[in-house]
Order: C-alpha cells, then structure tokens, then sequence
C-alpha cells in the first residue's frame, strides 16, 4: 500500500515536470549574463506574455556577500536558514536568487531561482522578469549574481 502511494506520489511529481515545457513553444528570447547585484531591489530583464515559458539558469560560480558580519560569500542557492516574513520570499533561503514577473495591474510573488528553474507565467497580464537578492536590506553587502534569462511563447 505504501509503495503504490510512492509510485503515486512520483508519478504525478514527473507528469507535472514534463507539462512544464510543452513543446509547441515556437520562439524564444535569451538574454545572456543579467547582472543582478546585492544592492539592487530588482533587475528588469526580458518581457513575458502570458502563457510564456520563462527560464533561469544561474551562473552558480557568480557570488554575494550579504552584508552579515563574519560571515563569507554564498551563490544563488542563497544560504541554509530559511527567510522570515520580513524578506521578500519568506520560507526560501535568504539571501538566494529570486525572480516574478512584473506589471502595473496586478502584484506577483516572487519564485526561488537559485537553481534552474522554468514557470509558466499564469499571471492575467504580461510583464518584465525581475531578478534579485532574496534580501531584507539590500545594499549592505557587496558582489552580484549572474544569470541566463529565457523566455519562450
């Protein structure tokens, strides 16, 4: 009984990787070594309609220091402890990389990006991919993270 609600479970999990990408998407758009620094509250990168796929593939030897005393610098995973409310992607590792889409009609939330990740972007209105530090006090610390950003419609 356990191994079929297993095989369920991963089952499903896999179905839902693979709708990620159909493959009827017909033209996409890169934009090479976006530059988002610690400092920034938000890097604007490529347009995305909805319904358009958008990649983030992270330059994982790109590096931050947060700012935090004694501490090192750290790459796009961000760090082990988890984000408080305070930070704009609370319960994703602070001081990670973090994308949303952004557009004047209505707020997005922000998704973790430390890793490769695609989304579909479901939000009602199209809007810019914005990239940053998953920072409750962003300009305190020095260095930025690079990343690939694509997006397919």
């Amino acid at each position: 009984m356990i191994r079929t609600v297993v095989l369920t479970i991963t089952a499903s999990f896999a179905a839902s990787l693979l709708t990620v990408v159909p493959a009827s998407a017909a033209y996409c758009q890169t934009e090479h070594g976006v530059f988002v620094p610690e400092k920034s509250s938000g890097v604007p990168s490529l347009w995305a309609p909805t319904g358009s796929i958008v990649t983030i593939k992270p330059n994982q030897q790109s590096r931050i220091w947060a700012g935090v005393a004694f501490t090192g610098t750290n790459g796009p995973p961000g760090w082990v402890d988890l984000a408080p409310w305070s930070f704009p992607l609370p319960d994703r590792p602070v001081f990670s990389l973090i994308t949303r889409i952004s557009n004047n009609y209505s707020p997005t939330i922000y998704r973790y990006a430390g890793y490769d990740t695609s989304f579909v972007n479901n939000q009602p209105n199209p809007g810019f991919v914005i990239l940053r530090t998953n920072d409750d006090h962003p300009g305190n610390g020095s260095g930025a993270f690079i990343a690939d950003v694509s997006v397919c419609t």
